[in-house]
């Protein structure tokens, strides 16, 4: 199944929340903890594209040295920050192959996470 790296982010971060409110040892909160490991090298390759995409765009000396903020993030021209923007939300909406461990819903399942699982454990 494919699915965009921000739903992947969405996946992941969703997950956590799930399995912090719902602790029990289910079928279910397995499916997500099984999706959650198989789909963190899948947004590690996101990660690694978007370090790639800062480089690229950021500011650089005229030795071609880049330049860094104080807390040691990029520096961007207004013009670089601009294509590094557009070049990210295209990187987000980027769609990839992820692995599924789907499994029954819980009679008690949280509705407001089935969306956001689905095609990824439901």
């Amino acid at each position: 199944m494919k699915k965009t790296y921000k739903e992947i982010a969405d996946f992941l971060n969703a997950a956590v929340q799930y399995l912090a409110n719902y602790k029990d040892d289910s079928k279910f909160n397995y499916a997500i903890s099984r999706a959650q490991r198989l789909n963190l090298g899948v947004f590690q390759k996101y990660q690694e594209a978007l370090e790639d995409l800062r480089i690229k765009h950021c500011a650089v000396s005229a030795e071609g040295i880049i330049l860094r903020d104080g807390n040691g993030g990029y520096q961007f021209t207004k013009e670089g920050l601009g294509l590094f923007n557009i070049d990210q939300r295209k990187l987000s909406s980027e769609s990839v192959d992820i692995e599924q461990h789907i499994v029954p819903t819980p009679e008690k399942f949280d509705e407001q996470f089935r969306d956001i699982f689905t095609g990824f454990v439901i």
